[in-house]
């Protein structure tokens, strides 16, 4: 009569009004909520492990970009050797992989699954960066066909990865990738009881609402 709800016969023939959750009337889905995921940067802020952890995918990045161009212009240079070229376009490959990896992308390590662990990734990192110093050592014997600013950044580069491999493979061995997991997971419960702090704050309003309709509607009575 008053806009009320429905009223539906149960089971055992009493009557019960039909409620929709409110939580699902103010368009918040509980298993939304249950299924987020938490990155690194979302979890940059609370914990320093992982501040270091985005900070070395940062650097990992952009050495390897870095290579990968340097490996590029070596390739360019060997275009009339084909063993060279050939070796050359596979380290620009390689240092692809290297950038995907950094990224964390889960897509990509469906592919490459050997480089999600950290003591393979490091071992893998290592390996491109003995290959980048080979490189430049193929050159060597002719120094007129490289510029010496492109041995020195490549040599650069193969340091710089040949190290980050060691610290990979050195966590890996400390089981510091555990630690990283754990930090994901405490960041997403964390944004998991915020989230349910702002679905309780609309329900709270909603009540409220309801709870003022309701007033008026006994005062028409």
């Amino acid at each position: 009569m008053f806009g009320g709800r429905k009223v539906r016969k149960t089971s055992s023939g009493h009557t019960s009004t039909a409620r929709q959750p409110l939580a699902v009337s103010l368009g918040v889905h509980v298993n939304e909520v249950e299924d987020m995921t938490v990155s690194d940067r979302e979890a940059y802020r609370n914990f320093c492990f992982i501040r270091f952890c985005v900070l070395l995918n940062w650097a990992n990045r952009l050495v390897a970009t870095v290579a990968m161009i340097c490996a590029m212009a070596m390739a360019l240079i060997s275009w009339n050797s084909a063993i060279e070229f050939i070796f050359h376009s596979y380290i620009v490959g390689f240092c692809g992989a290297v950038v995907l990896a950094e990224y964390e992308n889960k897509r990509f390590f469906r592919i490459a699954p050997f480089l999600e662990g950290w003591m393979l990734r490091g071992t893998f990192f290592i390996f491109v960066g003995v290959l980048l110093n080979i490189g430049v050592l193929l050159k060597h014997a002719s120094p007129g066909k490289v510029f010496s600013p492109l041995r020195l950044v490549t040599m650069a580069c193969s340091l710089s990865l040949s190290i980050a491999g060691f610290l990979y493979l050195l966590m890996g061995l400390l089981c510091f990738r555990r630690l990283k997991q754990w930090q994901l997971q405490k960041a997403k419960q964390k944004q998991l009881i915020k989230a349910e702090r702002e679905v309780l704050s609309k329900q709270k309003d909603e009540i409220e609402r309801l709870l003022v309709d309701t007033e008026k509607k006994m005062e028409l009575l």
